[in-house]
């Protein structure tokens, strides 16, 4: 075996053992609980339980982590472990994007395993573990398909082509976050080759008269314009969470505690640490004219004008810290290539190799399974409700996906119903209302349409609630009118894929 040959088989020997730690660490982070994880963690397993028992999800998506969650169910025991499964393999994956994607840059080993480790021990990379699987699913892609770009701009080849369209395709429609992060990575990383073409455009035009040089600006503002218009519009009617993600810069970050709440207090200074590192570093390679492009990546990235006080603006910046951290140790790079290969230097990224391998040990602590919404509990309510198979049962979001996984994928909305269905077919899990004040209310003594499931929760047919609600005085009816009974109709984006399904048939 020659020596190049050995090193190449005891690098990869290393980097299987450091993904099979990253794996192990993961899944037992989410074994904590016996439960699924995180706020949404039975509406993956009931997507995952739809996806493997009837070919399709209960609530039609595109975002692909939702059937990656089903396949993999395949291959344990209950779609909920099947959830845990790909929530860890994602996150392994994620990591070995980032070494791919480094050393293609670099073509160091250490400064990519430095990379790597960053990823695998970042306390906002563990927490979306957690919560947001869809989006750790798109940044897998992303950063792979950031991997095959960059190898087909070193050179050329249908071989690279294809795995680059295959991921910029599935990092765009796994998640709304992902696709933004994508178009704007893309088009930074063609910047040179876009800025050539219009070199040589305004060349050309030189040799054009004024009024072709007029019609010409005017149509690409025109097209600027236009294209500002349709995102703003896009995202304002399909999710407009985009469009409230932006306020003035606010700091110290820690002071957000919508955005400590989801990636904890350690999660809050690793943001903070990178936010500020890379623009000094950005403004560092720029000075010295290293790479300048990559100076853009930095602001769209970490968007200094995000509000961290809405749900966008936080996940954009959880989204960001695995996708900056290859940008972060590539500027590193670039900054200390000089000095990168004294053994000083390696001894020193050694060291910190080291620290980062326990720090990922250290990555089940971001998971407190107290948290979660009070599973075991909801399926303690579940199991005491009983209804035909034709009937429709409203109770509030956790609660409703409960329902349906434990019942046949039986269908519950957390929503009004927006479709005609008989008064007799629609039951409601209220919260916190009396059954005998509104025996009285209704002056109903006899009936079986209301029964108490326990001191929070009654169920009785929707009808009878409305009922209630219009008779009862005013101010005490709008108390009801919260997150715990839910009051409006089914947004009109959900009714339409809703539609869709029941048209195919499905």
């Amino acid at each position: 075996m020659t020596k190049t040959k050995a090193k190449y088989t005891l690098g990869t020997a290393f980097i299987v053992f450091l993904l099979a730690s990253v794996f192990f660490v993961r899944l037992s982070m989410l074994h904590k609980s016996h439960e699924p994880n995180g706020l949404d963690g039975y509406f993956y397993a009931l997507q995952a339980r739809s996806f493997i028992e009837t070919g399709h999800l209960e609530n039609p998506s595109h975002e692909p982590g939702y059937y990656l969650c089903g396949i993999c169910s395949f291959f344990t025991d209950t779609p909920i472990n099947g959830v845990k499964f790909w929530s860890a393999l994602s996150a392994t994956l994620t990591c070995l994007a980032v070494f791919l994607l480094l050393f293609a840059l670099t073509k160091h080993f250490l400064a990519s395993t430095l990379g790597f480790l960053l990823t695998a021990s970042s306390p906002t990379f563990a927490s979306m573990s957690i919560n947001f699987i869809n989006n750790q699913t798109g940044i897998c892609f992303l950063l792979l398909y950031v991997f095959f770009l960059i190898k087909l701009l070193q050179s050329f080849s249908f071989k690279h082509l294809l795995p680059a369209v295959t991921f910029l395709a599935l990092s765009m429609i796994s998640h709304k976050v992902t696709l933004l992060y994508a178009v704007a990575v893309t088009c930074i990383v063609l910047l040179p080759y876009i800025k050539q073409t219009f070199v040589s455009f305004y060349q050309k035009c030189n040799t054009w008269n004024t009024l072709y040089k007029v019609f010409i600006l005017l149509a690409i503002t025109i097209i600027f314009i236009t294209g500002c218009i349709i995102t703003y519009l896009f995202f304002a009617r399909h999710s407009p969470r985009f469009v409230h993600a932006f306020a003035l810069p606010s700091l110290p970050f820690i002071h957000h505690k919508r955005l400590s709440m989801s990636v904890t207090t350690f999660g809050t200074y690793e943001i903070t640490f990178y936010f500020v590192i890379l623009y000094i570093l950005g403004c560092i390679t720029f000075a010295k004219k290293l790479h300048r492009t990559l100076a853009l990546l930095i602001p769209a990235l970490f968007f200094p004008m995000l509000n961290l006080d809405s749900d966008m603006g936080v996940r954009l910046f959880m989204n960001a810290v695995p996708l900056c951290i290859p940008l972060f140790v590539f500027e590193l790079y670039l900054v200390f290539s000089s000095i990168i290969t004294k053994k000083g230097s390696i001894a020193c990224g050694i060291f910190a190799c080291l620290l980062l391998y326990v720090g990922l040990f250290l990555t089940p602590h971001v998971y407190n399974p107290k948290k979660d919404p009070p599973y075991s509990y909801y399926r303690q309510i579940v199991s005491k409700v009983t209804l035909a198979d034709d009937t429709l049962l409203i109770a509030h979001l956790g609660l409703n996906h409960v329902y349906t996984y434990y019942n046949g994928l039986k269908d519950a909305l957390n929503w009004l119903p927006d479709f005609a269905i008989p008064v007799e077919k629609t039951w409601r899990l209220c919260y916190g209302a009396n059954e005998n004040r509104i025996r009285d209310m209704l002056q109903k003594t006899d009936t079986d349409l209301i029964s108490t499931i326990d001191r929070n929760y009654i169920l009785l047919r929707e009808d009878l609630w409305q009922q209630y609600l219009a008779i009862e005085d005013t101010d005490i009816a709008e108390t009801y009118k919260n997150w715990y009974n839910p009051y409006q109709v089914r947004p009109a984006y959900i009714r339409k894929l809703k539609k869709q399904k029941r048209a195919t048939g499905e």
